[in-house]
């Protein structure tokens, strides 16, 4: 799924910065795609009616660059389809998926190690 938006646009606070987490799972170097792929684990609530908590998901973001090594493209797939996140968000967590795993385990899973 592609997303594009201004990120200084103020309408665009979502998730909402004081309520939310973001968390970075590894960060890769795909040369033959000319590419920098980030995993990441977000939660928290998003700027909806009722600010809504969102379970954890993850997201891997590609960023494409272009001759001089410049940020051309982003690209970002969720774990989770989006529909099923805000049903859990205004249904309860039976409507939704389960949260992802803690940051740690989604690290030692890929085989990252914590920095030193």
């Amino acid at each position: 799924m592609l997303r594009t938006w201004a990120l200084t646009d103020p309408c665009m606070d979502w998730p909402k910065k004081e309520t939310s987490r973001a968390e970075l799972i590894e960060v890769t170097h795909d040369a033959s795609r000319r590419a920098v792929v980030v995993v990441w684990r977000l939660e928290g609530r998003v700027n909806l009616p009722l600010r809504p908590r969102i379970v954890p998901y993850v997201v891997t973001t590609t960023f494409s660059v272009d001759d001089s090594g410049l940020i051309c493209a982003q690209l970002d797939e969720f774990s989770v389809p989006g529909w099923r996140l805000l049903a859990a968000a205004f249904l309860g967590s039976w409507a939704g998926p389960p949260p992802a795993a803690p940051v740690e385990t989604l690290k030692a899973e890929r085989g990252c190690s914590a920095p030193r």
